[in-house]
């Protein structure tokens, strides 16, 4: 307790001269006081803990990254400061952590996009965690962002939304329902906040955009047999398929045929990864789990023929499945291959299928759109097949 409060004081003047940092709707944090609550933010860069560390007037319990503490002096460090860290295996020992934050009369803070992102569009894809800690603590959530990766000599601004309510939660077992809704309610609200609020820099404006399609690309890597051999290009003893969806219409590549990346369209108030996620399951009968978007790229004329669209493609983990056209998807319907398209040619044949990921990086095979598969050659060629190290507009 001395030890925060000393950091606290001791920090403050260099904080204020370094950050020049604002708060805005403070009434919001003065209805809470003395109260405990979980408080969400959206993450956008390691200064955040520092941010609010000194934004919030009361003592905070956090959640972070396994590597906070892998160096003695750091985890020592940021354990006086309320630090426990996240593991593949202790979900349960993070939850028991946070609920004696909140025994305790404090504030348990959480980053519930569980990585550093910069778009408002994509990001906030929330997991439950929040969402559980607020309803088994029976305390309210705080929703609160901050417009910018903090930086000296910039200003931070961080804006405190009205708290949401747990109560109706209250009372019964904690189902599955009553966690993905009141995620949404959080995801929603911080990304109405956000709006107009964050502060994007000029070489990722595009990175802010709406996004009309989103489009998967997975990869699944199998153990090599006795006698195979494949080029290693970071992962050795597998060989590397890429999803692709076979496709021939009359009128591209002469006939003949070519492969797309599959996706779709996002319905209402869908994000990427949902899209993407709903639509693999639609088109290839596959569960996969979306893990970043690396590409965006403009689309002069959309699939529907009406005006431009912003395409995302994300990198996703295969997880369960067959590959196989589902029945719900709209290409399985009856007729469905001879309907005309806005161009008035046939939509043409759909085969979604594995594809040796080595035929594509050595031939010409053609994958549309190709500034994307051009794009992916040359990545996969120098990053490795993980391909999470960068994200890129596209043109």
């Amino acid at each position: 307790m001395l030890f925060r409060h000393f950091m606290k004081i001791f920090t403050w003047p260099f904080y204020v001269l370094l950050f020049w940092p604002k708060r805005y709707n403070k009434q919001y944090l003065r209805q809470l006081r003395g109260k405990p609550y979980v408080l969400v933010a959206n993450h956008k860069s390691n200064m955040d803990i520092v941010v609010m560390f000194h934004a919030i007037p009361r003592k905070l319990g956090f959640i972070g990254k396994e590597s906070l503490g892998r160096r003695a002096v750091p985890r020592w460090f940021f354990t006086k400061l309320g630090y426990f860290p996240v593991k593949k295996d202790n979900g349960l020992a993070v939850v028991r952590y946070s609920l004696s934050i909140l025994e305790k009369n404090r504030v348990m803070m959480i980053f519930p996009e569980g990585m550093r992102v910069f778009n408002p569009e994509e990001a906030l894809a929330l997991r439950n965690g929040a969402s559980m800690i607020a309803i088994k603590g029976g305390v309210p959530v705080l929703p609160c962002v901050i417009n910018r990766a903090a930086r000296p000599f910039r200003r931070t601004k961080i804006k405190f939304g009205p708290p949401i309510c747990t109560e109706k939660y209250q009372g019964k077992r904690v189902c599955k329902n009553d966690l993905a809704e009141l995620s949404d309610t959080i995801r929603d609200t911080l990304r109405d906040m956000l709006r107009g609020f964050e502060h994007i820099p000029k070489k990722h404006a595009w990175d802010a955009e709406p996004v009309d399609v989103a489009r998967g690309i997975v990869l699944r890597h199998i153990p090599l047999t006795d006698g195979e051999t494949t080029i290693n290009r970071g992962m050795e003893g597998y060989r590397h398929e890429l999803l692709l969806i076979k496709r021939v219409r009359p009128g591209v590549n002469n006939g003949e045929p070519f492969y797309v990346f599959p996706g779709g369209h996002l319905d209402g108030n869908e994000m990427e990864m949902e899209a993407v996620t709903r639509e693999l399951r639609e088109e290839c009968g596959i569960e996969i789990r979306p893990t970043r978007t690396i590409y965006k790229s403009h689309r002069e004329v959309g699939s529907r023929g009406d005006k431009p669209e912003m395409e995302a493609f994300l990198t996703c983990e295969y997880i369960s499945g067959d590959v196989k056209m589902s029945a719900d998807a709209d290409e399985a319907a009856p007729g469905a291959e001879t309907e005309t398209w806005f161009d008035g040619n046939p939509r043409g044949t759909y085969e979604p299928m594995w594809v040796d990921l080595e035929a594509i990086l050595e031939t010409d095979m053609p994958v549309y759109p190709e500034k994307i598969a051009n794009q992916l050659r040359t990545d996969i060629t120098e990053l490795g097949y993980k391909l999470v190290r960068r994200s890129m507009y596209v043109k």
